[in-house]
């Protein structure tokens, strides 16, 4: 999780378009991926990398899913979660 001073600044950037849910989920990888840089410990830096590549897959999936039906025209039949 980020310190909150950084929370707070990236609160306060203004977006002209909602966050889709594969920006989420690239957020959380880059999270973790930090996280795992700042390990010392080899096995727990091993499952942060792990899960920041799982993130990085579910982001490529998200994008991939929002590609398709919009394509199809659908995109407003299935909104993202919030």
């Amino acid at each position: 999780m980020l310190p909150s001073r950084l929370r707070l600044q990236c609160r306060s950037v203004h977006m002209p378009f909602p966050m889709t849910l594969a920006d989420k989920y690239r957020i959380k990888a880059g999270e973790l991926a930090a996280l795992a840089k700042a390990q010392t410990d080899p096995f727990g830096k091993a499952e942060y990398e792990k899960l920041s590549m799982t993130y990085l897959r579910l982001a490529e999936q998200a994008a991939s899913r929002r590609e398709q039906t919009a394509k199809r025209g659908i995109s407003a039949a299935f909104p993202e979660p919030a």
